[in-house]
Protein backbone atom coordinates (compact mmCIF):
# COMPACT_ATOMS: atom_id res chain seq x y z
CA UNK A 1 0.00 0.00 0.00
CA UNK A 2 2.87 2.41 0.68
CA UNK A 3 3.93 2.10 -2.95
CA UNK A 4 0.45 3.12 -4.15
CA UNK A 5 0.39 6.08 -1.76
CA UNK A 6 3.78 7.27 -3.02
CA UNK A 7 2.72 6.83 -6.66
CA UNK A 8 -0.26 9.20 -6.37
CA UNK A 9 1.48 11.78 -4.13
CA UNK A 10 1.78 15.20 -5.78
CA UNK A 11 3.68 18.35 -4.86
CA UNK A 12 1.39 20.48 -2.73
CA UNK A 13 -0.36 17.53 -1.05
CA UNK A 14 1.57 18.31 2.12
CA UNK A 15 -0.77 21.25 2.76
CA UNK A 16 -3.53 18.64 3.32
CA UNK A 17 -1.36 15.86 4.81
CA UNK A 18 1.24 17.52 7.02
CA UNK A 19 2.80 14.13 7.81
CA UNK A 20 3.68 13.65 4.14
CA UNK A 21 3.03 10.53 2.13
CA UNK A 22 3.01 8.42 5.32
CA UNK A 23 0.41 10.62 7.07
CA UNK A 24 -2.24 8.38 8.65
CA UNK A 25 -5.03 10.45 7.02
CA UNK A 26 -3.58 9.95 3.52
CA UNK A 27 -5.22 6.87 2.04
CA UNK A 28 -5.79 5.17 -1.29
CA UNK A 29 -9.15 3.69 -2.24
CA UNK A 30 -9.49 0.97 -4.82
CA UNK A 31 -12.75 0.23 -6.56
CA UNK A 32 -13.82 -1.74 -9.60
CA UNK A 33 -16.47 -0.18 -11.80
CA UNK A 34 -19.03 -2.28 -13.66
CA UNK A 35 -20.64 0.51 -15.65
CA UNK A 36 -20.34 4.24 -16.18
CA UNK A 37 -21.76 7.35 -17.81
CA UNK A 38 -20.16 10.28 -19.58
CA UNK A 39 -21.37 13.38 -21.40
CA UNK A 40 -20.61 13.79 -25.12
CA UNK A 41 -22.23 15.61 -28.03
CA UNK A 42 -24.86 17.20 -25.76
CA UNK A 43 -26.12 13.89 -24.35
CA UNK A 44 -25.28 11.32 -21.72
CA UNK A 45 -23.70 8.07 -22.87
CA UNK A 46 -23.86 4.90 -20.77
CA UNK A 47 -21.39 2.05 -21.04
CA UNK A 48 -20.79 -1.34 -19.43
CA UNK A 49 -17.29 -2.62 -18.77
CA UNK A 50 -16.45 -6.20 -19.78
CA UNK A 51 -15.90 -8.78 -17.04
Amino acid sequence: MAEAKARIWREGDECFYTGGVTDMDHCVLKFTAEKGRYYSNFKNEDFVLPD
